[in-house]
């Protein structure tokens, strides 16, 4: 199924980004859960955004709704790692990725797990050394 979400079109499943139906509201379309991606959005952007981290890694696991969290990060993030991707979700996200252009790359899952752990490792030595 295709939704369009500020003039952006995503593939997605049937039970994903339902429309919220009240008569008040008959002229807006309103999708269930898409403020709450919204949000998770802006704040792991502005996490990015307030820190001083050279190397920008964002690691999501179990991605759904076609990767629009992942795709709406991805201009803030240097690489971004899909992890334990249901099969019912993997081709809308491969679809969209192409469509928005976005660089994507697969490897094993050992490897994205392994380069996460190091990551992270690496940013709580570096902290630590400076105090913070």
């Amino acid at each position: 199924m295709k939704v369009t979400i500020s003039n952006k079109d995503y593939f997605i499943n049937d039970d994903e980004f339902t429309l919220f139906k009240n008569n008040e509201f008959c002229n807006l379309k309103i999708y269930n859960n898409l403020s709450i991606l919204d949000r998770l959005v802006n704040f792991i952007n502005e996490i990015i955004h307030s820190s001083n981290i050279e190397n920008k890694y964002l690691y999501v696991v179990k991605s759904t709704h076609g990767g629009y969290l992942p795709i709406n990060c991805s201009k803030n993030y240097k690489h971004i790692y899909l992890s334990d991707t249901d099969e019912n979700h993997k081709n809308n996200i491969e679809t969209n990725i192409n469509n928005f252009k976005l660089m994507a790359h697969t490897s094993a899952r050992k490897n994205c797990i392994n380069q996460f752990k190091t990551y992270i490792f690496q940013n709580n030595y570096k902290y630590s050394q400076n105090g913070n």
